[in-house]
């Protein structure tokens, strides 16, 4: 094989070949690239070892059940800024050639090439179902163990490290910040799922809502003899919902950590 030999830094790119077989082409199973070839050809017999699960690691399982190793040999050696594009060359010429390759992909960064079958996509389905992470995931269990969830979550408080920490990791998603505006979709699926919800119908928070006259009577009725102390005038007069009032900026952090972290539980299923 033709080798270049370019300025330092320089990455390799190895094919591994099946000792089996007699024919040059015919014996490139795959192709790869790496900075240490040899270090990288070990790694690929733990791996398969271990159980990787892959065309090219069942191809090497396959050789060390007969008790063989695969042959790695050097293809070209190219500048880091070139690596992807020589892969992704020798991949392609060795394939028109008819050697038989494990790649799954067609070389370069990520997944360039690969399709997956239906049947992988199916398993892949279900194997994530259920799955804490993926998004939109409600938890399929009983009232009474979301009331457990929700119990344990009572009281606690997050330090001033892990909710700037959370603050951080939130920097740039649409979802959480003042001036996003959702599409007329997703606010067509929030109305949907809104529907008969006591909290986000008729809440007693929203501008031009009015207690009903038996609910006015009671309040009256409760307050009817109180007589506020001067501490707590005083505390009235300076209610920081008043118009004009300005949050500090560690209010306003506080705030909005609370609120994602109850619509991210709401959202969970913690409680309805």
């Amino acid at each position: 094989m033709e080798t270049s030999t370019p300025s330092q830094p320089v990455t390799y790119i190895y094919a591994l070949t099946d000792p089996r077989e007699t024919e040059d082409v015919k014996a490139i199973r795959y192709i790869g690239k790496t900075k240490n070839p040899d270090r990288r050809f070990r790694d690929h017999s733990a791996l398969a070892r271990r159980g990787k699960r892959t065309h090219c690691y069942n191809w090497i399982r396959e050789l060390l059940a007969l008790g063989i190793l695969p042959r790695h040999k050097i293809l070209s050696v190219v500048s880091d800024s070139d690596a992807y594009a020589a892969e992704q060359e020798l991949i392609a010429k060795f394939k028109l050639l008819g050697a038989p390759l494990t790649n799954l992909a067609d070389g370069g960064p990520g997944t360039l090439g690969c399709y997956p079958s239906e049947e992988t996509r199916h398993k892949l389905s279900i194997s994530h179902m259920g799955n804490k992470n993926c998004l939109g995931h409600c938890h399929s269990v009983s009232d009474e163990t979301r009331a457990k969830m929700s119990a344990a979550q009572l009281g606690k408080k997050l330090s001033v490290e892990h909710r700037m920490k959370i603050s951080a990791s939130q920097m740039g998603r649409k979802g959480g910040f003042k001036g996003h505006r959702h599409s007329e979709e997703a606010r067509a699926k929030i109305s949907a799922t809104g529907m008969g919800n006591k909290n986000a119908l008729g809440n007693k928070n929203h501008l031009g809502y009015h207690h009903s006259e038996e609910a006015r009577a009671k309040m009256s009725g409760a307050h009817i003899g109180k007589k506020l102390s001067v501490e707590t005038r005083a505390k009235l007069m300076g209610n920081q919902n008043h118009l004009g009032h300005r949050h500090s900026e560690e209010a306003k952090l506080k705030m909005s950590i609370a609120r994602r972290a109850y619509w991210a539980a709401k959202k969970a299923g913690v409680f309805s």
